[in-house]
């Protein structure tokens, strides 16, 4: 059996949609966000924030052409927002271990020196982070 198009989006926001319903002809989608998430307004799509659970929200809108879809669609730019700020602070916390490395073990003579250049990065992926350390050696 071949998985329908709302199944396949359904999991991908798994586990943060909880259930989709209609109250009279408004779409209600039921959301339940980790903690301390932010949430992106919207001009058009409206956010109440559930009682029964912590961190549970109820994305609608009074626009009765803003379907689904349109509501899905804005609770994953949500989600996939709050996802790449959890890696950045992540990876923050990496630098900064790095860094402190660094302190430990250089004098500060050369820590006084140490700079720091952002106008040139070079976007590193997982995959090809041995290849970009090769092209930076060459240089």
């Amino acid at each position: 059996m071949v998985m329908g198009n709302i199944q396949q989006r359904l999991n991908k926001l798994k586990p943060y949609v909880k259930g989709m319903r209609f109250v009279n002809t408004t779409s209600v989608v039921d959301v339940q966000l980790k903690e301390n998430w932010n949430i992106i307004d919207s001009k058009t799509i409206l956010v109440k924030k559930g009682k029964s659970e912590e961190n549970y929200f109820m994305f609608y809108s009074e626009d009765e052409s803003i379907s689904f879809d349109d509501i899905l669609d804005h609770i994953e730019k949500i989600i996939n927002l709050n996802i790449e700020n959890e890696k950045k602070l992540e990876l923050i916390k990496i630098k900064i271990e790095e860094l402190k490395k660094h302190f430990e073990t250089k004098s500060l003579e050369v820590l006084k020196t140490l700079k720091f250049q952002f106008d040139d990065l070079i976007p590193v992926s997982l995959d090809n982070k041995q290849d970009v350390v090769e092209q930076e050696k060459a240089h």
